[in-house]
Parts: structure tokens; C-alpha cells; sequence
């Protein structure tokens, strides 16, 4: 009975860890997880490898040691890796609660620093905080920053060096951010969806398609869309080839 209720209060754990960051795509800078069709996750790896999980899930809780962490319909956690095995693993939702950072109204923090207190939308890829913050006069605008005070090193034409130019964008008042390995996406209050691919730099315009888009993920090679539930889960919409209108 003491198992299944410590069991139960790190599920619960996991669950409050994950509403802090909810995202429907997440990544550590080399593994990717994301919502694909059905609910059934998937993870790509770095070296290009993707496994789906064969379960449908809730949510992705995280990324770690290579592993994507989820969260079944069935309250499980339950970890995958490029072998594609699965386990349940209770010690994981512990390390999940240190998120690497928290967006709490418009106060964004990662750790003790105080980052923004005009953020609307965030999201982490391990080394980089990106995040939309309105100006007095009303304008949204794209930040980027490292996660800790460490220097990052950013070659001419690096994923990291794109990554460091969308700092200071002017964009659409954005509903949600989510980054993976290929793309750090704005899904704009109105709809429609900008990809910014942080390995070619282009920008990518793509229309709305339905009032319900709640966000959105480039993740090998497809365009996903989400839509949100009143509980706060994320429900795919649609997985296309990307086609749209390049800023």
C-alpha cells in the first residue's frame, strides 16, 4: 500500500512538472519527443533514429539520459529508448520536478534567475531558453538566451548561430512555443503557424486550418498541429508535409 501511494504522489508529481512546461514536443538538444498520430508518441534520436512508443499517451514529461518519459492514459510512466524498451520509472518523476524552467503568468524564471516579466510563451532545448515577450507599445518579440551562464559557441551557419539570429524578432502575438531538434515553432493567436528552422535559418509561414490549433511542431520532416483539451491534454490534429510560404 506505502509503494502504490509513493508511486502515486510521483505520478502526481510528474503530472504537475509537466502543466508547468506543457508541451506537445520536447527535446534536450539530441533527442526529440513529440505527439504523433493516435497519441502514440514517438523520439527520434541524434542520430536520426525514430522509435513510437506502442502506447497512446497523455503526455511527454521529458527528456533524459536519451530517454523519453511519458505519461500513459493509464497514470503510468513509462521510459523509451533507442533500444525501444519500456519501464516503468518512478526515480525519473523525481528528476522531472527540476524543470529547466517556469513560466508563471508572465513571470519567466529559469532556476533563480528572473529572465522576463512580460513572457507570454516559452520553451527550453536544453542549452537555449527561447521565449515571446510584449514591449510597452504592445509589440511581441522573440528572445533567446542561454539556460546558464555559460558561453555558447555559435559557428556561422550553426543551429546555434540561427538560433541566436530570431533573437529580437518582431512576431504575431503567439499562443504557444515548442522546439525540437529541427525547429523552434510559434503557433500565433490567430492560428496560423511561423517555423523557424534552426538548421537552414528559413522562416516559414503556414495558415491557419482550423480555430482549435493550439500549437504546432516541426519533428522529422512533418508538420504537426495540436489542439488542446479543457484538462490540459494535447490532442494531434493533423501531420502533413510542411508547405508553406517562406519569409
Amino acid at each position: 500500500m506505502k509503494k502504490r501511494l509513493i508511486a502515486s504522489v510521483l505520478v502526481l508529481c510528474c503530472m504537475l512538472a509537466a502543466a508547468a512546461n506543457a508541451a506537445p514536443a520536447l527535446t534536450d538538444g539530441k533527442v526529440t519527443g513529440w505527439m504523433a498520430e493516435s497519441g502514440y508518441p514517438e523520439m527520434q534520436d541524434e542520430e536520426g533514429t525514430v522509435i513510437r512508443l506502442p502506447i497512446a499517451a497523455d503526455d511527454i514529461l521529458g527528456i533524459k539520459e536519451g530517454r523519453m518519459i511519458c505519461l500513459t492514459k493509464d497514470g503510468q510512466i513509462l521510459s523509451v529508448g533507442r533500444d525501444g524498451y519500456l519501464a516503468v520509472r518512478d526515480a525519473d518523476a523525481e528528476a522531472l520536478a527540476e524543470q529547466p524552467f517556469r513560466l508563471d503568468e508572465e513571470k519567466l524564471t529559469a532556476g533563480d534567475a528572473v529572465i522576463s516579466e512580460h513572457a507570454c510563451a516559452a520553451a527550453a532545448d536544453g542549452s537555449l531558453l527561447y521565449y515571446a515577450e510584449k514591449d510597452a507599445a504592445g509589440i511581441f518579440y522573440l528572445r533567446v538566451t542561454p539556460l546558464q551562464a555559460t558561453e555558447i559557441q555559435a559557428d556561422a551557419g550553426s543551429r546555434e548561430a540561427n538560433a541566436f539570429a530570431l533573437s529580437g524578432r518582431a512576431v504575431t502575438e503567439p499562443m504557444s512555443l515548442t522546439v525540437t531538434q529541427e525547429a523552434l515553432t510559434l503557433t500565433a493567436a490567430d492560428h496560423r503557424v511561423f517555423v523557424m528552422n534552426l538548421i537552414t535559418g528559413e522562416v516559414t509561414e503556414y495558415p491557419a486550418v482550423s480555430a482549435d490549433t493550439a500549437a504546432a511542431c516541426l519533428a522529422n520532416g512533418m508538420l504537426y498541429r495540436y489542439t488542446r483539451t479543457e484538462d490540459g491534454k494535447w490532442v494531434t490534429e493533423s501531420a502533413t508535409a510542411p508547405a508553406g510560404t517562406v519569409q
